[in-house]
């Protein structure tokens, strides 16, 4: 079957709606999709849709650069940031640059930390330490699909992804989001790190939002490697930063995919040092460990 020319979203109340003036129960549709392919005929529905668009083409460049193993060379740990933002819009009064300083500037500064630290070691982790810089995620993760479609490291060489989008500027917490709790045995190990920082981990705090499926580490899920997308929390360290937090969130929360997403002075990056030292402790536990991590077996990303 053909895709359809134009696809979208609606939400589960439209959804509903839609079945019920087609003469169907929705839920009882939903549970017959989820057995296998079924279609279902919506009766004399209609739908009418213009689009209007125009196409640029343009040129961008994902970065990588490794740290080769010291016993398993040929087995990586991919840790991945997106370098890009939105550009510029000349039609805007006043700052006409989005600077991307939260998102994702903070995330690529983090990959370039994580790998300087790495390079301190006096003998290198057993297994290749990679970093990925992607392009054009603001497009559609279009760089990290690219990765993915053309891939420089095998997928059956690639041991994990660990993924750094927006990192934490809100002051150290007593926890941690992980987007995408559940799905596999990273949370295991991110769990033990976590614990020697004197934390816990907690799921996603706006499930709705569908975090898991909006940032680069998805394009790897999709290819079968386990991929972790963590970073802040909840539950300020004490009374001064849950203050700040509250001020703070508020601004950063205002400036997202704006041109107000500039660097600030007063922005607190002891959370951000925080989750950099646990993700590089994951990095390197994955590295020594004799196994790799597992997707876990209700995971819709188990490997091939």
């Amino acid at each position: 079957m053909d895709r359809v020319a134009v696809e979208g979203w609606v939400t589960t109340d439209v959804a509903k709606e839609l079945f019920a003036k087609a003469g169907l129960d929705f839920e009882t549709a939903k549970a017959n999709a989820a057995k296998g392919a079924y279609n279902v005929d919506m009766g004399d529905l209609t739908a009418s849709v213009n689009v209007k668009n125009t196409i640029k083409k343009s040129v961008s460049y994902n970065f990588i650069a490794t740290l080769p193993g010291s016993e398993k060379a040929d087995e990586h740990v991919i840790y991945s940031a997106h370098w890009d933002h939105l550009g510029t819009d000349t039609t805007r009064k006043g700052d006409q640059i989005y600077n991307g300083a939260h998102d994702n500037a903070t995330g690529t500064a983090g990959l370039i930390e994580v790998a300087e630290a790495f390079t301190k070691l006096p003998k290198h982790p057993t297994r290749s330490m990679t970093f990925l810089a992607v392009t054009a995620e603001e497009q559609g993760l279009l760089g990290s699909k690219y990765y993915a479609a053309n891939p420089v490291i095998a997928a059956d060489k690639t041991v994990a992804n660990i993924n750094m989008d927006s990192l934490n500027l809100l002051g150290k917490v007593k926890d941690m989001n992980v987007v995408g709790l559940g799905k596999s045995q990273m949370d295991d190990l991110l769990a033990k790190a976590a614990k020697e920082q004197g934390r816990t981990i907690a799921g996603d705090p706006k499930p709705s939002s569908g975090g898991y499926y909006r940032s680069d580490h998805f394009a790897f899920a999709n290819m079968g490697i386990p991929a972790m997308y963590a970073g802040g929390g909840t539950v300020a360290a004490d009374e001064d930063t849950a203050n700040y937090r509250k001020r703070m969130s508020l601004v950063l929360r205002g400036c997202y995919h704006q041109p107000c997403d500039r660097y600030r002075d007063e922005w607190d990056l002891s959370g951000a040092v925080q989750d950099l030292q646990l993700f590089y402790k994951v990095g390197f536990d994955i590295s020594e460990q004799a196994q790799w991590p597992a997707w876990y077996e209700n995971s819709e990303f188990q490997r091939k």
